[in-house]
């Protein structure tokens, strides 16, 4: 009788799942006393089991292997969190365009498919704009830097900072259409682990396109014994 009773909620189970999951186009496999779901890639999913029931009746556990949560809940919340995953998970946003029309054939429900369609279009636009982004920045920081390479070269020897004033300088003449702000990082002087000491100076701008552009250039003193800050390197690291 006790195995007759375990065969019963298991076959409730899966016929749960099986509602929960119809038209999504995932697929339920039994394993042990949950059910696994794999996508139309055969990929898993996540999985479904039994949770303690209340006294408005079953209730069931939903982990989800995508998105990495958990929910506890009756038929109703478990199914639309499925859903819910489907339609925000990235495993469907990323795909290349001929993939996401596959997977949108396996999918019956109107409504998701609805959902992943808008989700998908939004967030490859989203990737587009970001290269896009990428690109125009690259393109902006690699003038800098070619500016910039000449006068970094070599050891510096000045009192008030000539060759870092000749640096920016130098810098908003070769491309006046980034407009800098420069700063002293803290206005003081850092220490490194070998106990020399460095000046940091902040150095932010913004692209014609409206993309940040933000980075430091560090001047690392290596002087004599006598005076360490009689001459100084520089080196220039923007993003």
């Amino acid at each position: 009788m006790h195995n007759i009773a375990n065969i019963r909620l298991h076959s409730a189970l899966k016929d749960a799942v099986d509602a929960m999951i119809s038209g999504t186009g995932l697929k339920g496999k039994e394993t042990g006393n949950r059910i696994d779901l794999f996508d139309h890639t055969g990929n898993q999913w996540g999985s479904v089991e039994e949770a303690q029931p209340n006294e408005d009746g079953p209730r069931y556990l939903y982990k989800s292997s995508v998105c990495g949560d958990e929910v506890t809940g009756n038929f109703d919340s478990v199914t639309n969190h499925i859903h819910d995953d489907m339609a925000n998970s990235w495993e469907y946003h990323t795909v290349p365009q001929g993939e996401f029309a596959d997977a949108l054939e396996s999918i019956q429900d109107e409504t998701l498919k609805t959902a992943l369609t808008e989700s998908f279009i939004v967030c490859h636009k989203k990737a587009a704009l970001e290269s896009q982004s990428g690109n125009a920045k690259r393109k902006w920081i690699n003038k800098i830097y070619a500016a910039a390479e000449p006068l970094l070269k070599g050891i510096k020897r000045d009192n008030n900072w000539e060759n870092v004033h000749q640096l920016f300088e130098t810098i908003k003449t070769a491309v006046p259409e980034v407009q800098f702000t420069v700063g002293a990082k803290d206005g003081g002087y850092g220490t490194n682990r070998d106990g020399g000491k460095f000046k940091t100076y902040t150095i932010e701008g913004t692209t014609p396109e409206g993309f940040p552009i933000k980075g430091s250039l560090v001047c690392s003193f290596c002087g004599t014994v006598e005076d360490p800050m009689s001459a100084y390197d520089m080196s220039l690291i923007l993003n």
